[in-house]
């Protein structure tokens, strides 16, 4: 059993860590003057992280506050930290794993540096991110990308 009384930091999806903050949720346990300090040594934790065959070789490529990478009037409702698994290693979230680590089927993951995105139009890619691909898609679907959508149409 979980408990909310005692618990430092959850997660709702995996790589996705919120801290169980005092004036953010019912069973609380973090003052808001701790929250930087509770945060960054989770964050040095995670980092820490190696797999367990004596190579040493880390599983976590970075973990970012997230400040680092999101924005907007919601903010406060994203997660505090973010992970991002090294390749090849890859993020479950289930309490009911026997193990932590395994090396079993390997089903897919999601990444923040690698996309595809085909179009027949040309496009300067200088200064293209993410957040330009869905109201770019939605322009070439004939549909006005919604004001306060971030990115930009490439098109």
């Amino acid at each position: 059993d979980i408990d909310g009384n005692r618990t430092k930091a959850f997660c709702m999806d995996p790589g996705r860590i919120y801290l169980n903050m005092k004036n953010r949720f019912s069973e609380g346990v973090i003052e808001e003057a701790d929250y930087e300090s509770v945060r960054e040594e989770l964050r040095d934790e995670i980092l820490a992280l190696a797999y367990p065959d004596n190579s040493g070789e880390k599983i976590i490529k970075h973990v970012h506050k997230k400040e680092e990478i999101y924005n907007g009037p919601y903010l406060e409702k994203a997660p505090d930290l973010v992970v991002e698994a090294a390749a090849g290693f890859d993020l479950k979230g289930s309490v009911a794993k026997k193990t932590l680590f395994d090396n079993g089927p390997w089903t897919g993951m999601h990444t923040s540096d690698d996309a595809t995105f085909y179009i027949n139009k040309k496009i300067d890619p200088s200064g293209v991110r993410i957040f330009d691909i869905a109201p770019t898609v939605l322009k070439y679907f004939d549909i006005d990308p919604p004001t306060d959508m971030d990115g930009r149409v490439l098109v």
